[in-house]
């Protein structure tokens, strides 16, 4: 039962009222209640599971009478309340008793800690450096706008509060704090606070009368004042000046929350010493960069690093001004390359109070840079592929841009164009100051950020005297944020620029839609890792294939090659990825998949109008985006799952593939093949052949359990499985597989038949024979998005049976089926494909496919500008609610009875189709037309486990502690409360306890001692060594020396440079599995983006080390060698593994950064390599 409550203390949160109430429901024998109030609002309710207690409560305390002449009989604390019979439904209340008794069954341990709160007197922003060997602060601006309030340390976060602004700065930023008795604390921190604007105290009491509607939205800020404006990216120390009272108690408490708390006076008299500002010394610093690059006395990589030194904060200005200056002196002498000032970002630290001051100077900088450069000369670090760029990386965050990379980029068009000019060109990210997406927040005001971002959009980045400017984006770029500029420079004694670039891709002049336009010549930036040559070939056209009604398009971005076509483009492709008969291509303004015909003669290759998006010239190479090489595995996914269960899918269908794969995971750590399997079927340490290491170690004394690095390696890769199917019900279907769709050229299927065809595979067996099967593709939110069609095999040597992992449509009857499938094409759409017998002999109800009216694009009734695509590409990040919708679609899909079937999830399926649409017709999906739902939320979408990768320990799991107060409730989304979901999803989620799980069945023993394994694994390969030849390893220590300093050099970089974050690198472990882990619990979008370039780079790092132990040229390629070579190799390779295994002195590297392991298992597993090939040419 409901109870409102009106005329309740605006002030009073909603856990505060819970507890003040608790005393009179006492006194009434009840005991249990939930309360539920919105923050700085004067009414609230209370659930009372029992209908009687409710009854009791309104018995004593409900006002008489009704309606504004009502009299209130509940005097609480001080204010007349009204109660009376709420008024929302039984559904919404059952909600409510389910989250309560959720509560009851869910046993995190409670968060106790209380903030600790200073009285705030005064605030200053700058930075610390050492002058006269002592720790100086240099404030730069002081941010006395607005009467000082409080500061407050609580569980996550530090507040700062006045009048007029709040600042927020994470714990987890701060590197040192230092505090005096004189009443100053001095926060140093990784990364910038949050600033925002605090609403007025006016606003507050009108609001608290009832005479407000809304609360004015609190503002996020680029900065406080003009002062901190120039600053804020750089100065990263903040003092607080606060009362003395109780310091000394309250900073003891402090200590004891984990912050490293230091007693320390900072000098801030700077007698007879004075710095020009930071903007002063900025501009200097500017000045000399680009004087360097206007006389090309310094290479433009050193340059970059010099100015991304300044602008992430780790010198001061001044310090690089004077450091230019030495190097450009140097560089006559010896030259400098950028690697050896890219390394300073691992060696610098923070000055701190207990710091070396020498470190900081000039002369021991430039020291280290010139050691950096001979450790370079000793081996060349490795080199991008052929294939493969090195680009640098921009970040802009809402208050400052910082200078990452390089990194390594699958090529497009675009730097396929300019081999020589990549420098020219950086890939720019807009994100919050963490690395992650700027989140929508009704309570938050985000239109300075935009503003901000708009501006960078239109006037460009300067970077070491260039200047960058838009260049565009392409689809999955636009989704994660990204975009490219580019440089102007001469290339063939030509001027190119942003607009001259554009302008040779092809004709847009006849696109008036932004959207459409910013997307068409995204198709360049597209990643195309190969091409081919069209010379001599035969391009055409040919028509569409559409309905009778002439109202669909059955051939939707799909045409045909020949066999000789085919041909061709397997010699341009590695080995790994030949033989695919199905091609998803880019060629000048056409897009879309390519599929072979064996009727066709020649070198031919035919293209459809529907696959023609501009006109271009640039028609000599086709581009490779992808290739049907192999079956992908199926695995479901939440929205998936509860359509087909709302379709009449039985539970156990779903639970029994859960269970099966929760056992395989179970079983992997039960043998040494089991775990070797494991490793190999899902492509960890792909380049290394991980898994023959792994296999080896089961014939050893001492498996790979017994050392620590390589168990961590297995132990994460399994959790990150665990954790996708627990919290992303990615759960694999063994009767089932994930293929392009292709249309069927010969006319053989008829409406409603396809054909499905892929290589056997060991996991998924062999493709269906006839019959039926349920073909459906994600994203799916309508529950006509799930078809069943017939499988039908065509005759031997018939043209369809040449094909090979694609499903093939008909081309015959009314509509075609791809576009019944969540609105699908066949331009490189991926369709699911299931045909288990348990599934397909239930009564399965389908329904109407979706049909939804066209979305006419934005016309601005001219040609579109660069301003026109940056302004559609910040509407784009202010507008996007794809997440959003998809997300409601399955809240509400599970609390209602009807699931998917009701109105609201069909309304918001419609809307799904709208904003995936949006990033090509401009049209958003409005926020107002999103169908409305409650704070509660099923359990599946409840905090999940924090992941720990400690350093050279194991993974830990720490439980989400329930806070003692909802620290951000002031501006924060209502809080969400979870309840048990009896829907197939809550069943899912709850049948995996992966703790329990991990405790039994994958975490290892922690106590092994490290060194037993490599004991045997260096004594069975010198054993089966010396069977062929005799070996002197120890002569080439120093050489493998040199190739782990150089290897743990790169891992360094692509901990530092694939992180989200500027300061925080990722962990070597996350290195070697190329996944970034979200320590609570699945992935980002841009996780997983950055995952997939981390894995290349990792792939890099590890074959060019291999390449460098074996003898190979750069592209792992064996050279035709002798015998002895190849006993130098095996003597690199043992001594590479007895080096990999001695402790390093790792102490120029700053905090942050763990002692590097995997050296040792990449050489062990070239050492192994090596050791079989010898084995396998004696044998011949």
């Amino acid at each position: 039962m409901e109870v409102f409550l009106y005329n309740v203390p605006s002030y009073l949160s909603e856990n505060a009222l819970q507890g003040q109430l608790k005393a009179s429901l006492n006194n009434l024998g009840i005991s249990r209640y939930i309360c539920e109030k919105a923050n700085k609002k004067n009414f609230a309710s209370v659930i009372f599971p029992h209908i009687a207690d409710g009854q009791k409560f309104l018995a004593k305390h409900g006002a008489l009478g009704s309606g504004r002449q009502s009299i209130s009989r509940f005097n609480f604390m001080g204010a007349h309340v009204k109660c009376s019979k709420g008024k929302r439904s039984q559904q919404e209340i059952d909600l409510v008793v389910k989250s309560m008794e959720y509560l009851d069954s869910s046993t995190p341990p409670a968060d106790e800690s209380t903030s600790i709160v200073f009285e705030l007197k005064g605030a200053s922003c700058g930075y610390t450096r050492f002058v006269d060997n002592q720790l100086t602060y240099v404030p730069e601006a002081s941010l006395a706008d607005g009467r000082f309030e409080v500061l407050r340390f609580s569980n996550r976060f530090i507040i700062a509060k006045t009048s007029t602004w709040l600042t927020r700065i994470p714990r987890s930023t701060v590197v040192e704090l230092l505090w005096h008795i004189s009443g100053s604390i001095t926060l140093t921190l990784s990364d910038v606070p949050l600033f925002f604007t605090e609403a007025s105290s006016l606003s507050d009491l009108f609001t608290s009368l009832g005479l407000g509607k809304h609360l004015p939205p609190r503002c996020r800020l680029s900065c406080i004042n003009d002062q901190h404006a120039p600053v804020i990216g750089k100065c990263l120390v903040y003092q607080f000046q606060v009362s003395q009272t109780n310091l000394s108690e309250k900073m003891r408490d402090l200590k004891q929350t984990g912050i490293p708390v230091t007693h320390h006076q900072l000098d801030r008299s700077l007698t007879g010493v004075s710095f020009e500002s930071i903007a002063e010394q900025s501009n200097n610093l500017k000045a000399a960069l680009a004087n360097c690059a206007a006389q090309n006395l310094l290479p433009f990589g050193v340059l970059f690093q010099l100015h991304a030194l300044a602008e992430n904060a780790y010198l001061p200005p001044d310090t690089l001004v004077n450091l230019t200056k030495v190097l450009c002196s140097h560089q006559a002498k010896v030259p400098i390359s950028a690697e050896a000032i890219r390394q300073l970002f691992e060696t610098i630290d923070w000055p701190l109070a207990h710091g070396n001051s020498d470190h900081f100077s000039v002369d021991s900088i430039m020291a280290i840079v010139e050691q950096n450069e001979h450790d370079c000369q000793k081996l060349r670090p490795p080199r991008s592929a052929p294939k493969q760029a090195m680009i640098h990386r921009v970040t802009v965050t809402p208050t400052r841009i910082t200078f990452h990379g390089p990194e390594i980029e699958p090529p497009n068009r675009i730097l396929r164009k300019f081999p020589k000019h990549h420098d020219y060109f950086i890939r720019v990210q807009f994100c919050d100051e963490n690395g992650k997406d700027m989140y929508f927040n009704p309570m938050i005001n985000l239109d300075v950020v935009y503003a901000r971002f708009q501006h960078v959009l239109r006037n460009g980045v300067e970077i070491a005297g260039r200047n960058y400017g838009f260049l565009g984006f392409s689809h999955s770029s636009l989704r994660s944020h990204t975009v490219w500029f580019s440089a102007d420079f001469n290339y063939e004694g030509e001027i190119h620029s942003n607009h001259t670039i554009v302008k040779a891709l092809g004709s847009f002049s006849h696109i008036t839609c932004p959207a459409r336009c910013a997307a068409r010549i995204g198709q360049a930036f597209t990643e195309t890792p190969f091409s081919v040559s069209l010379q001599d070939a035969t391009v055409r056209e040919i028509p569409d294939v559409v309905s009778k009604a002439g109202d669909r398009v059955f051939s939707d971005g799909v045409g045909t090659i020949s066999k000789d076509m085919m041909h061709r483009i397997w010699h341009s492709l590695p080995l790994k990825k030949a033989a695919a008969t199905c091609f998803q291509i880019r060629l000048g303004g056409i897009k879309g998949m390519l599929a072979l015909d064996d009727r066709l003669a020649g070198t031919t290759l035919q293209f459809r109008k529907s696959m023609e998006k501009f006109k271009s010239p640039d028609l000599g190479y086709l581009e490779i985006c992808g290739s049907a090489n192999k079956p992908i595995p199926l695995v479901l996914n939440r929205q998936i799952i509860k359509i087909m269960e709302d379709l009449g899918v039985s539970d156990s269908w779903f639970l029994s593939l859960q269970i099966a794969a929760v056992d395989k995971i179970r079983e992997v750590t039960c043998s040494v093949r089991n775990t070797a399997d494991f490793i190999k079927q899902k492509d960890i340490g792909e380049s290394l052949n991980l898994y023959k290491l792994i296999q080896h170690s089961g014939s050893l004394k001492a498996n790979y359990k017994s050392e620590p690095f390589l168990r961590r390696v297995v132990e994460a890769g399994i959790l990150r499985e665990l954790r996708l199917i627990k919290h992303k019900a990615r759960i694999p279907v063994i009767k089932g597989i994930k293929l392009y769709g292709i249309m069927d050229e010969t006319g053989l299927l008829q409406e409603g038949q396809v054909y499905v065809t892929f290589d056997r595979t060991e996991l998924n067996g062999d493709p269906p024979g006839p019959g039926r099967l349920i073909v459906s593709r994600a994203p799916a939110l309508h529950t006509g998005d799930v078809r069943i069609a017939e499988n039908i095999a065509p005759v031997e040597g018939h043209t369809l049976g040449k094909l090979r992992n694609c499903i093939v449509f008909s081309r015959n009857g009314s509509r075609d089926l791809p576009s019944q499938l969540s609105g699908g094409d066949l331009d490189g759409d991926y369709y699911d494909v299931i045909w288990d017998p348990a599934l397909l002999l239930q009564r399965i109800t389908v329904t109407s496919p979706a049909d939804y009216p066209r979305v006419e694009p934005m016309n601005i009734g001219r040609e579109v500008t660069k301003d026109d695509m940056t302004s559609f590409f910040v509407d784009f990040m202010k507008t996007d609610q794809l997440g959003v919708v998809a997300t409601r679609h399955m809240i509400l899909a599970d609390q209602h009875e009807e699931g998917t079937h009701h109105p609201d999830c069909y309304k918001l399926a419609e809307l799904h189709s709208t904003a995936v649409d949006f990033s090509k017709t401009g049209i958003p999906v409005s926020f107002k037309d999103i169908p409305k739902a409650n704070k509660y939320r099923p359990d599946f979408f409840a905090t999940h486990s924090k992941v720990h990768i400690y350093d050279r320990k194991d993974l830990e799991f720490e439980e989400p502690a329930v806070s003692a107060y909802n620290e951000d409730e002031d501006d924060s989304m209502s809080n969400v409360k979870y309840y048990r979901s009896e829907k197939i999803l809550g069943k899912l989620y709850r049948a995996i306890n992966e703790q329990q799980i991990w405790q039994e069945n994958v975490k290892g023993p922690s106590d092994i001692a490290d060194g037993q394994f490599w004991v045997e694994f260096t004594r069975t390969c010198l054993e089966r060594c010396r069977k062929m030849t005799p070996i002197d390893w120890n002569r080439r220590r120093k050489e493998a020396k040199l190739l782990r300093s150089s290897y743990d050099d790169a891992m360094v970089a692509a901990m530092d440079n694939y992180s989200e974050h500027p300061i925080y690198p990722l962990t070597e472990l996350e290195v070697v599995l190329g996944y970034i882990f979200n320590k609570s619990g699945v992935q980002t979008h841009r996780q997983r983006d950055r995952s997939t370039r981390l894995k290349d780079e990792f792939d890099r790092i590890s074959t060019w080390i291999v390449s460098r132990i074996r003898g190979y040229d750069d592209d792992n390629t064996a050279p035709s060698i002798g015998l002895e070579m190849r006993v130098d190799a095996l003597e690199l390779g043992l001594a590479c593994v007895f080096v990999g295994r001695e402790e390093v002195d790792d102490s120029h590297r700053r905090r942050g950064y763990e002692r590097l392991q995997s050296f040792k298992v990449v050489a062990a597993c070239s050492l192994l390599a090596d050791i079989e090939s010898m084995e396998w040419g004696r044998s011949l």
